[in-house]
């Protein structure tokens, strides 16, 4: 809306003055308003409101690939079709899980509407599809009852240390650790659990936060995992020492 717009600053106003929780939004400088966007954005980002009903699973799917250019607009409804038939098929020959991740599955338009979708597959013997999500967690705390309600099943959250200046320099986000041990206690609020949360060991990085890690988690019923930091061609920079 105009409003939202006008409060996150992507428009600026002719005249007047823009007030949240005390604060002129207007007086706001670049590092000030990027800080004030992390945390304001999902305010207008309803879960569901922001949900088209009359869209299909198939819309739904070929959006990104419009989006984004990623197939010519011939084959698009192809493709789009062909994706939801490989997940029939999947299931068909034995698989009872699909895992949502890559991209950060929680910044996705329409997330739980798709896991509605999925949750509604059953499996030959008539049970349903387990439904899971791996998760940075980063906007989890607004968004884990609607997911809950969706259907979905299981979350795993990606998190490598608690002190929050190196998850900082972890994340490539910078966002706060603490908005990802407030979607962990989300979560659970919401009925999830237990969750799982993968700490990826770097030496000479991270790994003084195994023990930190391991304190904070080990009577709160999450299972904690220690991921080996692994090469994945050119896209982490990965070095044998670490």
């Amino acid at each position: 809306s105009t409003v939202s717009r006008l409060v996150l600053r992507l428009i600026e106003p002719d005249a007047g003055k823009i007030r949240f929780e005390g604060r002129d939004l207007l007086a706001l400088d670049a590092v000030a308003l990027r800080a004030f966007r992390r945390e304001a954005q999902i305010i207008f980002q309803d879960p569901y409101a922001s949900l088209n009903p009359r869209m299909t699973v198939g819309q739904i799917l070929t959006e990104p690939l419009a989006l984004h250019d990623l197939v010519p607009a011939a084959r698009r409804r192809e493709r789009v079709e062909e994706i939801l038939r490989l997940v029939r098929v999947f299931v068909a020959h034995g698989v009872r899980k699909v895992r949502l991740t890559g991209g950060e599955p929680l910044l996705r338009r329409h997330l739980p509407r798709l896991i509605e979708q999925l949750a509604s597959v059953r499996l030959p013997d008539g049970s349903p599809l387990e439904t899971a999500l791996t998760t940075n967690a980063s906007v989890l705390a607004r968004m884990a009852p609607a997911l809950r309600s969706a259907g979905l099943q299981r979350i795993t959250v990606s998190l490598d240390a608690l002190d929050d200046a190196l998850f900082r320099r972890l994340n490539d986000a910078d966002f706060p650790v603490s908005a990802v041990l407030d979607g962990i206690d989300a979560a659970r609020a919401a009925g999830f659990g237990p969750l799982k949360v993968n700490m990826v060991v770097r030496r000479g990085l991270n790994d003084g936060q195994i023990l930190p890690m391991a304190e904070h988690f080990r009577h709160r019923g999450e299972v904690l995992r220690m991921i080996e930091y692994m090469d994945v061609g050119a896209s982490n920079g990965w070095r044998a020492e670490e």
